[in-house]
């Protein structure tokens, strides 16, 4: 396992990242790696080394004249009827005279920056970069943004209201935009971001969402849940709306996520009922037409808000059982399905069903949480494989799973439950986070967990799925501001995450100030 390599929380603050690879932060490597005459070919004259500074390769021999043989900065014989380079008419590097030293420019180098060599003894300067461009940054003077450091904040979007703007929801499309539901004062507004924090579009939706209330599908089309969970509304890339369903009556929507082929599912569960609540799939089509419902535990008493599709299209469920319950698992000879979970402990779940076989469960993965234990998984996501990744939240006591066993005596701790694609449990990792609110999950098998303000910082944690820890990045906070709670995985490639400040706040790259009471903020991290 990896092991952060930070002595303290507060020396990771800000724009700092506590890695494995190196003690204290992130590496940030050199800007410009200066080349050498050797390598470039050179033996004569002065040339640049690529980072705005100038190499001395030598002096020709006699009978040689630099760029003679009409090779820049290469001593050679000049042309101009067979003559000896010094005799006749002017051969020296540089001379007006005869077939001599024909000097290069800064545009046939493929140079727009720094200094070079013309070739025939002299340099010449080939200009600046400009603003965040870097001179040989990745090439010998030619102007680049420079790398960046994993966990860098590469920008925070500003998004204000008339007051109190809060996100809800957040998801990005495979054309890198992002978006999500702004709440403010009471009345939410469908936005979209492109790839480098630009608002493109804002659309009314009516009443604020619930639970994890957006998905997208690969065409770019939204669905939102609004109206208090009671509705999903779809609209397409462009913000037009298409159409809207209904939740079964006395029924409300807990979670939402879009399948490969347009179509999507919902947690749904019953309100005001005596009893254990009822908790079910609903999976419909891209038209929003049911293909199948399933109640996800025949009894006992369960909470489910974790929801995402796997590559085959099987759906994966997280939550958590209270006491013990039977999930709705397909018996051969009228077997009965197992009882899952512990009395007098709330246990923590992974469900896949099946969705060729109309939302039969095809497994389920419990952790122990131990006797009076209290445990939950707030959400899902799955890899390329298909690999499961529960983000899990734990209080005092300890969980038990894939042959590991997590102790937390501080109060609320954070967990990653891996599964996988088969079922079978691949290992359980406890967090640097503690309030945890959202996962996101990178399909090349690498997952972000985000943990809410809690002791002065905002936690974001990149694990590979291995059970190795990449990075963590903290922000430091105050009485919950700014608070994060959305995150979302990019198919461009980077994570985002989503929530609000007030005041003056500086999230990595500058303060930035407030623009009313509380203003939304848009993340997105250097992976």
């Amino acid at each position: 396992m990896g092991r952060i390599a930070c002595a303290a929380v507060l020396g990771c603050l800000l724009s700092m990242a506590c890695s494995t690879q190196q003690a204290g932060m992130a590496s940030t490597g050199p800007a410009c790696t200066p080349t050498t005459c050797a390598a470039q070919g050179k033996n004569c004259g002065s040339a640049g080394d690529g980072c705005g500074r100038t190499l001395e390769c030598g002096s020709c021999p006699s009978g040689l004249t630099c760029g003679g043989g009409g090779l820049a900065n290469v001593c050679g014989t000049s042309g101009g009827g067979g003559s000896d380079a010094g005799s006749g008419g002017g051969s020296d590097a540089g001379s007006g005279g005869g077939g001599g030293c024909v000097a290069t420019t800064c545009a046939q180098q493929g140079a727009d920056c720094g200094t070079i060599s013309d070739g025939c003894g002299s340099t010449l300067s080939c200009g600046s970069c400009g603003p965040g461009m870097s001179c040989g940054a990745g090439r010998p003077n030619v102007c680049a943004a420079p790398p960046r450091h994993p966990s860098e904040t590469v920008w925070a979007a500003d998004i204000p209201g008339s007051g109190s703007s809060r996100p809800f929801g957040l998801v990005a499309d495979r054309d890198g935009n992002v978006i999500t539901s702004i709440n403010t004062d009471g009345v939410a507004r469908l936005t979209k971001l492109d790839s480098s924090g630009r608002l493109v579009w804002q659309r009314p939706v009516g009443n604020v969402g619930w639970g994890k209330s957006l998905a997208v599908t690969l065409e770019g089309a939204i669905y939102y849940v609004a109206e208090g969970g009671t509705v999903v509304s779809k609209y397409g890339p462009d913000g037009t709306f298409w159409y809207s369903v209904n939740a079964p009556p006395g029924y409300r929507i807990a979670g939402i996520a879009a399948d490969s082929a347009g179509g999507f599912a919902t947690i749904i569960f019953q309100l005001f009922q005596t009893g254990p609540t009822h908790y079910a799939i609903d999976r419909r089509n891209a038209e929003g037409g049911i293909v199948w419902s399933r109640t996800l535990a025949f009894s006992g008493d369960i909470s489910a808000w974790g929801l995402a599709f796997d590559p085959s299209g099987d759906v994966l469920v997280g939550g958590y059982v209270s006491g013990e319950a039977q999930f709705a698992e397909r018996m051969p000879n009228g077997q009965q399905p197992p009882v899952r979970g512990r009395r007098g402990s709330n246990t923590p779940f992974i469900v896949k069903l099946s969705d060729s076989d109309t939302g039969w469960v095809k497994w389920v993965q419990t952790a122990d949480s131990g006797a009076n234990g209290n445990a939950h998984i707030i959400d899902v996501g799955t890899t390329a494989i298909g690999t499961a990744v529960g983000l899990g939240q734990m209080g005092w006591g300890t969980v038990s799973y894939a042959g590991s066993v997590l102790t937390e005596n501080q109060g609320e701790r954070g967990f990653l439950m891996v599964a996988e694609h088969d079922g079978a449990p691949r290992f359980l990792q406890k967090l640097s986070g503690t309030v945890m609110t959202a996962l996101a999950v990178d399909p090349a098998g690498d997952a972000y967990a985000l943990s809410a303000c809690f002791r002065s910082v905002i936690s974001v944690e990149r694990w590979h799925l291995s059970g190795d820890q990449r990075w963590v990045r903290y922000f430091p906070c105050d009485n919950g501001n700014p608070w994060l709670s959305w995150a979302a995985f990019s198919p461009r490639g980077w994570p985002v995450f989503a929530g609000y400040f007030s005041g003056t706040i500086d999230f990595g790259n500058g303060p930035q100030r407030a623009q009313a009471k509380e203003d939304s903020v848009i993340l997105r991290l250097e992976p």
